[in-house]
């Protein structure tokens, strides 16, 4: 399920040429972190856990981030638009924009999938023994 919603979000990136500058290259690179998310998801050892599970919440902000960027451009060209418009106002139209407002929280949905996937793997399960935290103590 992972697999199919960041193809099919890189398949609509594309066709709507989501490509013209850095900001729309973001979410490409959002989209190629959850490819490496869903490698390391297939993990041999707890690194690769570790780093599927980093790359996942790296990918959820950027959603977010993508999100709040989208509402930000609608709300200013709202503004500029209707400069009389409450701020209720000016949100709702903001939300209702031209970018779509949930359209970057796509990525999200399989970062979340994945980092389910990988919770409680059992390739994440390590025995904490003293010898392992001696790398913790301070020594002076």
């Amino acid at each position: 399920m992972a697999t199919a919603t960041s193809v099919g979000t890189m398949a609509e990136m594309a066709l709507i040429g989501h490509w013209h500058n850095w900001a729309q290259l973001t979410p490409w690179l959002v989209a190629h972190n959850l490819t490496a998310a869903w490698a390391a998801s297939q993990p041999t050892n707890t690194r690769q856990l570790r780093l599927a599970q980093i790359l996942c919440a790296v990918t959820a902000v950027m959603s977010a981030v993508g999100a709040a960027v989208h509402l930000q451009t609608n709300w200013a060209f709202e503004a500029e638009l209707h400069p009389g418009y409450s701020p209720a106002t000016l949100l709702f139209q903001a939300a209702q924009g031209g970018l779509p407002l949930l359209a970057p929280l796509t990525l999200a949905l399989p970062a979340v999938l994945i980092g389910l996937a990988t919770w409680h793997h059992p390739a994440g399960a390590t025995d904490i023994s003293v010898s392992s935290l001696s790398c913790l103590v301070v020594r002076s």
